[in-house]
């Protein structure tokens, strides 16, 4: 059996700068999620010399604090993610995060604000959210399988809910968010 415990399945659609996400809001409600959210976001990436293949993120809102690695891959359909749980009980976490990853030579850090919608289900977490990082901004659509017990069987769930969102898998984007909006910059600090 392959190993996913530690594996995110999920495909992202990039929706244009006018889109209103009412009716795509609706359709979701409809099939009646277990839970809701809609949070602020503030999302700290670090990118460190000693791990260029993945980047850490420092996530904190009113609902959850977490630190993650992340993998950095050519199409993010499935990559590496373990998030470690900070919680809020001490507030922000920022200076330890910090002071954690800079033995591990941080070569850059940004942060990206989001505006997230959130809807949770028993297999799947569906999500719509507004990221904006310096002049740039995108608005997406993320459906990510949960609790699979193969990476197959996280794709036939995503592929479900693609069906009943009217999400056409061949329009889903295979870049992530680091890619749409951190790694010129990132390249531009670095001078590569």
């Amino acid at each position: 059996m392959e190993q996913i415990e530690f594996i995110e399945i999920e495909h992202k659609y990039l929706m244009p700068e006018s889109y209103n996400p009412s009716e795509f809001i609706k359709k979701v409600l409809s099939l009646q999620p277990n839970s809701k959210s809609e949070v602020d976001v503030q999302d700290t990436y670090y990118l460190c010399s000693s791990n260029p293949k993945h980047i850490y993120r420092h996530r904190l809102d009113s609902e959850i604090q977490q630190l993650t690695l992340k993998g950095l891959t050519d199409d993010p359909e499935t990559r590496l993610e373990v998030n470690l749980d900070l919680g809020l009980h001490k507030g922000s976490q920022s200076s330890r995060v910090k002071a954690f990853l800079r033995p591990l030579g941080i070569q850059w850090s940004g942060v990206i604000e989001k505006k997230v919608w959130a809807y949770y289900f028993p297999n799947c977490e569906v999500v719509y959210y507004e990221a904006r990082y310096k002049d740039k901004s995108v608005r997406c659509i993320e459906i990510e399988a949960v609790n699979s017990k193969s990476i197959e069987a996280g794709k036939s769930v995503i592929h479900d809910f693609e069906n009943q969102l009217g999400l056409d898998p061949e329009g889903r984007c295979h870049e992530s968010l680091y890619h749409l909006l951190l790694s010129s910059d990132v390249k531009a600090s670095l001078g590569t």
